[in-house]
């Protein structure tokens, strides 16, 4: 799920949601939404789910600081690709975004690597895993607790979208 990699990957549980969606189809199930969730040193997480989409898709974009990554989970070939992609410092320039010419002088093109990924059945892996924690008894990377929280979150994102997308601090008690 997008919530418990986006809150696996920043080690932290979002604080606050919202969320915009419209139900053409089926009234009180939105066939499209869009979520944002705010987590600590105010990351932002942008999620579009839609069961309209004219293609399948399961993407996952991370723009960091000095590099961005691409997760396609329905690529077999290159599921993961890594751009050296940033912004430089002439940003600090007081007029440093004032056109398109100037905006792609500021942002850098550097190499795209395609590290290799095995390939595996993630809900095997998952299943596998949960098991070998019961023989185990470890403790499973995604206990009750995360489950706890994505609901949660769930939760928080369903009243901003009944309440028009306001942001919704996310209950933690």
């Amino acid at each position: 799920h997008d919530i418990s990699l986006a809150s696996y990957w920043l080690d932290a549980q979002p604080t606050s949601v919202s969320a915009m969606g419209r139900d053409w189809i089926n009234r009180g199930v939105e066939d499209a939404i869009f979520a944002t969730l705010r987590y600590p040193n105010d990351v932002l997480v942008h999620l579009h789910a839609s069961w309209l989409h004219p293609r399948k898709t399961r993407d996952i974009t991370v723009v960091g600081e000095k590099r961005m990554l691409t997760f396609d989970d329905l690529s077999l070939t290159e599921p993961l690709r890594i751009y050296d992609k940033q912004v430089s410092d002439e940003r600090s320039h007081p007029s440093f975004v004032d056109s398109f010419a100037t905006f792609r002088m500021v942002v850098r093109d550097g190499d795209i690597s395609v590290p290799k990924v095995p390939a595996s059945q993630p809900l095997r892996n998952e299943c596998d895993h949960f098991l070998d924690c019961i023989a185990s008894g470890q403790t499973p990377l995604t206990d009750g607790r995360e489950g706890l929280a994505v609901v949660r979150t769930l939760d928080a994102l369903n009243r901003s979208l009944r309440e028009g997308g306001r942001e919704l601090r996310i209950e933690t008690a």
